[in-house]
């Protein structure tokens, strides 16, 4: 008998997350910025344009899979 244990028991024990076939990762994907503002409304307002300005160097994000491993993604094209 061997000493290490069934593998399909094991997988029992510790189930992996299930995903239909063919059906992409799920991740959740985050953008942080430090800013002034007046008011909530305001902080958002100014993130966003922040964001989408071509010009911004916002290109870093904080990536998790369904499994929880985190990842810090930069994705400046002058980084790559």
């Amino acid at each position: 008998m061997s000493t290490y244990p069934d593998v399909s028991l094991f997988c029992l024990f510790n189930p992996q997350p299930t995903r239909k076939e063919n059906c992409p990762i799920q991740y959740k994907v985050i953008w942080e910025i430090d800013l002034d503002a007046e008011s909530c409304e305001d902080a958002a307002r100014k993130a966003l344009e922040t964001h989408r300005d071509p010009a911004s160097i916002a290109t870093c994000f904080t990536v998790s899979d369904e499994t929880g491993i985190c990842r810090n993604i930069n994705l400046d094209s002058n980084k790559q």
